[in-house]
């Protein structure tokens, strides 16, 4: 059966293959053909949690969306743009590339299709205005969004300005605009949808690249702050968003932004990090790293507890623990994403994705795993050693037997069934310790418990 991945390459490639054709014809393009297609490669990506693809194929939509309203129109400079963008796709879905590679594509192909207008809706009596079939109803939506997003825009860059690498602030944008980002409707009000998709980018940006949000950077929130300023009461009132002339600095200040962070190509590599550790921390201010280890090593405690008590838990109580621990992974990821640790994000990832069927010990090493990756100081295995080796019926005699010389029947002293089964579980632990550092063990060792539990289901 294909890996997630697998299948992703396979249908991306596709998706990649159909749109170069289209794209590739003399008489003329098929833009419904073009919008499906791109819509199809951008939910396949945002489903296989590939972000470099999902940002580049929802900026390649939002240019599709421009020529097919009459924003853009289709030429030959299109043409090739497209084309470039679409071989930025196909290396992209490829996965080739080192990490700084790929970031340096990816901010090339977003400034490239910016420049064009990506991201904008079909063209309207003003420039930023919204469309005329925008429904009342998301306007009085999206009027009171943009003010909260606008009050958390000011309360942040009050923070900013004095401590321009705090990265709270950042976080609370991005939590507070989710709603409208998410809006089916929010192409209807094209300056609500290229600040909001703007400030979406942006802070990601930063994120990745640990810039300090001054100079430009911080210009770029202030401009957005003042466009929400002026639409916002427009669509309070039940008006179409006026003209912003704010919306053109914001523009450039992205693009500008988005086309530097492609000077990262031309950087020497990092020094090495920490030993015992995939993480790379030499670039990253103290305070940054301090902070991140401070948060991880909190979320890894309530995991840690939560997994203690899991495998003797009922199945009730399973069920609720279960569902906590995959909010404390999904906050890990997340938390470990926003700040550059991709190590530690690929496996809270991995260990979210085992949530429904991975088992109390195996938490733990996973625990083990992750303090070691954010740290890079070796800790004690909170999984205890594996018992010495003994036949399955010495194991179970040992639990079992009762007190006294009564007779033990047959049947007892061996597993057989589900608890077999669940004795091979409880040596997925020691079996991957047996061999520390060697990926491909532990990638092995991972499927082979994996297939069993598949097998209990």
């Amino acid at each position: 059966m294909p890996s997630v991945r697998e299948f992703f390459v396979t249908e991306a490639g596709d998706y990649i293959s159909r749109l170069a054709q289209l794209v590739q014809k003399q008489d003329g393009v098929d833009l419904d053909e073009l919008q499906r297609l791109c819509r199809g490669l951008r939910g396949s990506a945002q489903l296989a949690r590939e972000d470099r693809v999902h940002r580049v194929a929802r900026a390649l939509e939002g240019t599709v969306r421009a020529l097919a309203g009459g924003a853009l129109s289709w030429g030959e400079q299109l043409r090739d743009k497209a084309a470039q963008t679409l071989e930025d796709l196909h290396y992209l879905v490829a996965g080739a590339e080192t990490e700084r590679e790929a970031e340096a594509r990816v901010a090339l192909a977003l400034a490239r299709l910016h420049g064009l207008g990506a991201g904008a809706a079909p063209a309207a009596p003003a420039p930023g205005g919204a469309r005329a079939g925008a429904a009342p109803e998301f306007r009085a939506f999206a009027a009171a969004e943009c003010a909260g997003v606008r009050a958390e825009l000011s309360a942040a860059l009050s923070k900013l300005e004095r401590e321009p690498r705090d990265r709270e602030p950042l976080k609370a944008i991005l939590r507070r605009q989710r709603a409208l980002l998410g809006a089916a409707q929010l192409d209807a009000i094209p300056a609500v949808a290229e600040t909001i998709r703007g400030l979406d980018d942006i802070t990601r940006l930063v994120a990745r690249t640990n810039a300090g949000v001054e100079g430009e950077w911080l210009e770029f929130y202030r401009a957005a702050r003042d466009v929400l300023g002026v639409v916002s009461p427009a669509l309070t009132a039940g008006q179409e968003a006026p003209a912003v002339q704010a919306l053109g600095r914001l523009r450039g200040l992205r693009d500008r932004l988005l086309a530097s962070s492609a000077a990262e190509e031309k950087r020497p590599p990092r020094a090495p990090g920490v030993p015992g550790t995939t993480e790379t921390t030499e670039e990253l201010p103290v305070e940054v790293v301090n902070f991140f280890r401070t948060e991880a090593r909190a979320i890894l405690g309530r995991i840690e507890r939560m997994a203690g008590e899991l495998s003797g838990a009922a199945l009730d109580r399973q069920g609720h623990l279960r569902r906590e621990l995959r909010a404390a992974f999904t906050a890990l990821r997340d938390t470990a994403t926003t700040f550059g640790f991709a190590a530690a994000a690929e496996l809270a990832d991995g260990a979210l994705n085992r949530i429904p069927f991975v088992t109390g010990p195996e938490l733990l090493t996973a625990v083990h795993e992750l303090h070691g990756v954010i740290t890079g100081e070796p800790v004690p295995a909170a999984v205890p050693p594996a018992p010495p080796a003994v036949t399955p019926t010495r194991a179970a005699a040992s639990a079992a037997a009762p007190a006294g010389d009564d007779v033990v029947p047959i049947e007892r002293l061996c597993y057989r069934g589900e608890a077999a089964l669940r004795r091979a579980l409880e040596l997925q632990p020691a079996l991957t310790a047996a061999r520390p550092g060697d990926a491909a063990w532990r990638e092995t060792v991972q499927e082979l418990f994996d297939l069993i539990r598949l097998g209990m289901a």
